[in-house]
């Protein structure tokens, strides 16, 4: 009785685990890309030009930094370069640290 219950509920399992993995899509923050893939270089594009503004404030700077956290994707190192640069403009040591931290790949 229990062979034959675990028997069924593991066919099941295993149909209902390969639908939810089948399901997952690459997620962009940018909402032009919803359920899509953004192409690397309109990816690249958008964070440095967020960063190279120089009307840039310590919010702003704060909130594309999260926003490039939440892509779960190594950045370029251009764009790198250009989050760093505009900690220098702001003249923000412990932003430049805490991006640095969030880069970091060991």
């Amino acid at each position: 009785m229990i062979r034959l219950a675990v028997a069924k509920f593991s066919k099941g399992y295993s149909k209902t685990l390969s639908i939810i993995c089948a399901q997952q899509r690459a997620h962009s923050t940018n909402p032009d890309y919803s359920n899509k893939t953004e192409p690397y270089e309109i990816f690249k594009s958008r964070f440095m030009k967020a960063f190279d503004d120089p009307k840039i404030d310590g919010w702003w700077a704060r909130t594309w930094m999260q926003r490039l956290h939440l892509e779960d994707a190594i950045p370029p190192p251009e764009v790198v370069v250009s989050g760093l640069k505009a900690c220098r403009r702001l003249n923000d040591i412990a932003l430049a640290i805490r991006f640095i931290e969030s880069v970091k790949v060991c």
